[in-house]
């Protein structure tokens, strides 16, 4: 297995624990603590949607970066996984920030990590050779 689809399937992997935890959120699970700020134990409903929201972003994210690696179709080469990368790697550039300075200490001390590991992940998928291993058509 090659560098970058490594790269691809550890972002896949937590993007997979994140939309796991988004969809907690919006069931109700008490770990508002945890997302949006900290500022609420259970999310109230307008948080909800945004947690949902987030899932299916967080789900294209997913399918975007096994594309990139060449995981999955259409394959790495596309212009348009090529360009959601590096829009991606901006995106959790801007969350870490926002996880560091957030007031919630989960944010704060796990989700800082977890976004510094995508932006590596995502990184080094952008700038790779994507599509060695190209899904067969």
């Amino acid at each position: 297995m090659h560098i970058h689809e490594w790269a691809a399937v550890v972002a896949a992997t937590v993007l997979a624990l994140v939309l796991v935890f988004q969809l907690l959120l919006v069931a109700g699970a008490p770990f508002g603590h945890a997302a949006w700020g900290g500022q609420h134990q259970v999310l109230p409903t307008h948080l909800r949607w945004a947690s949902a929201a987030a899932v299916a972003i967080i789900g294209l994210m997913a399918w975007v970066v096994l594309a990139r690696a060449g995981l999955v179709p259409p394959g790495g080469e596309h212009v348009a996984i090529r360009t959601a990368t590096w829009v991606f790697v901006g995106f959790f550039a801007v969350n870490t920030v926002a996880n560091v300075v957030s007031t919630s200490s989960v944010e704060r001390y796990v989700m800082t990590p977890a976004t510094l590991l995508m932006v590596a992940c995502l990184v080094t998928l952008a700038l790779s050779p994507a599509g060695v291993a190209e899904v067969a058509s």
